[in-house]
């Protein structure tokens, strides 16, 4: 994803009212070159939470030491609005 991808993909969010939000780690396992880290998450309108959900996140370290996501998943807990 470019750099435009990215922060068009970040305004979709503050477009939707979102003001802020909480990552809460379950897990943490790191192997090798590969990093596992499992959790919860939540975001919110102000005081009003908008979403929650779980996620997973899978990282790989690179050549220079540094780390680099290579699979993020976010899912929401919440049942979907009926049309």
């Amino acid at each position: 994803m470019t750099g435009e991808g990215i922060q068009a993909y970040w305004q979709s969010f503050l477009d939707m009212g979102v003001t802020g939000g909480r990552l809460d780690l379950v897990t943490f396992e790191e192997r090798d070159d590969l990093a596992v880290q499992e959790g919860r998450h939540e975001v919110t309108n102000g005081s009003e939470v908008l979403d929650t959900g779980k996620f997973v996140d899978v990282s790989r370290r690179q050549p220079d030491g540094s780390w680099k996501f290579v699979i993020d998943i976010f899912n929401s807990s919440r049942t979907p609005a009926a049309d």
